[in-house]
Parts: structure tokens; C-alpha cells; sequence
């Protein structure tokens, strides 16, 4: 039974006819880390490995972003926080609809946290942000089909795929969430990641990109709120 009212929503599902979580590929973009205002959000309830937040640059592709709970060769573990990249991303509010800008989040806002071994979701509010100057890399993210598409889409060839991003720091404690079934670890660390420079390896995707989970959505959001107009944030 799902703990403090927990739903469950899995990979390739959808909680209500919207959003979907589905598998995607992510992939370290081939250029520097460049300097970014990046933010830690501080739970006031423990969060275990395999939870995290939805966050991305554009709030149509959201990646599961890990908390700080795993062992780090670097510095001690944190169960309640979660690095969450740069002040602009958007990170998924605890309603599982609407969003906020990572910079106006404030102590008592409840965001979504999702675990990406059971499926599981619930609301947990932040007791604090912590926002410093710290090198952040781009992570492309590619849906292998838009989940979303309508059937006379794919007719005519279209949605085929949903392409993002999410800036996240170079630190080995900033993971993302993959589906277990297809990578036993369970995530992803952005040091993991090599960018690629040379054309002849940027052209073998498959040898450069790794599998994660991904909240794919028709509609972009506007002030937060779901938009049904036309939206296109790359």
C-alpha cells in the first residue's frame, strides 16, 4: 500500500489522459561547462535512492532528476536534497500539473517526487534552497517516440520524437532516473556522461547516449499552468 497517500503511476503510463513516463535516451552535449546559478532543494522528509523530481528546460520533456541519497566518493550522502541544476528550469509542482521555475521555489512549496523503481508518487514540501555558483553541462534529452501523439500524427509522419535538454552540474552525487529494466544501477550520473567532439563518434548515438525516464507532455505550460496553445521551448 502506497505510504502518506502515494500513487503510483509507471513507465509507459500515464496517471490521467496527459503526461506520460516513458524510457529515453540522454546524452552530454560536446560542449565546456559553463558557469550557471544552480540550486539544491532541501526536503523536510527523507527521500530514498530511487526518488526524485521531474525538471527540465522545457516543461513538455522533464527528466527524473535523483536525491543525494547514494554513496559518493567525494562528500557524504544527503537523503533529503536534490541537486537540481540552474535557476530557469522548470521543476514539477506536487499537484503533478503545474511547474515553477526552479528560482521561485520557496520553503513550504510541495514538489512531486517520483520513485523510478516502484512507480510510486507523492508530494513532499522543500525546507530549503541553497543556491550557488558551481560549472553545469548540458544533457540533451531524446524520446524514442512521442508518446503522446495522436494516432493521425503518426499517419502523416509526425511526432516522432521529442527532443530537450536539462543543464545539470558536473558532479558525480547529480543522478538521473532509468527504468531498472533497462539499467541495473537504476541511474545515470552526469560523469558518466562523455561528450563527444570528434564527428565520427557524435554520429553513433547509440554508443554515447544512455537510457533514462522521461515525463513527456503534449502541452507546455504558461505563469505554470497547462497551455493548449502553441508553445516551442528549445
Amino acid at each position: 500500500t502506497p505510504e502518506d497517500g502515494a500513487s503510483s503511476t509507471t513507465a509507459g503510463t500515464t496517471a490521467t489522459s496527459g503526461p506520460m513516463i516513458q524510457n529515453g535516451t540522454c546524452r552530454r552535449k560536446s560542449t565546456a561547462a559553463v558557469l550557471a546559478d544552480r540550486i539544491c532543494l532541501d526536503f523536510i522528509r527523507t527521500l530514498s535512492p530511487t526518488e526524485g523530481c521531474w525538471i527540465g528546460s522545457s516543461s513538455q520533456l522533464l527528466a527524473l532528476i535523483l536525491s543525494e541519497n547514494s554513496p559518493s566518493s567525494y562528500v557524504p550522502t544527503r537523503p533529503f536534497r536534490i541537486n537540481a541544476g540552474p535557476v530557469h528550469s522548470y521543476v514539477l509542482l506536487g499537484d503533478g500539473v503545474t511547474t515553477k521555475y526552479l528560482c521561485e521555489v520557496q520553503a513550504g512549496d510541495e514538489l512531486l517526487v517520483y520513485d523510478c523503481a516502484t512507480g510510486l508518487e507523492r508530494a513532499v514540501a522543500v525546507g530549503r534552497l541553497k543556491e550557488e555558483v558551481r560549472p553545469c553541462v548540458i544533457v540533451e534529452l531524446t524520446t524514442t517516440q512521442d508518446a503522446t501523439a495522436t494516432q493521425e500524427d503518426i499517419k502523416h509522419g509526425g511526432h516522432t520524437e521529442k527532443i530537450g535538454q536539462v543543464f545539470l552540474q558536473q558532479a558525480e552525487t547529480v543522478r538521473l532516473g532509468s527504468n531498472s529494466n533497462t539499467n541495473t544501477d537504476g541511474f545515470v550520473r552526469v560523469t558518466d556522461l562523455k561528450p563527444s567532439t570528434d564527428v565520427s563518434v557524435r554520429g553513433t548515438s547509440k554508443n554515447d547516449s544512455r537510457t533514462v525516464l522521461l515525463r513527456v507532455s503534449r502541452v507546455g505550460t504558461h505563469v505554470g499552468q497547462a497551455y493548449t496553445g502553441s508553445v516551442n521551448e528549445t
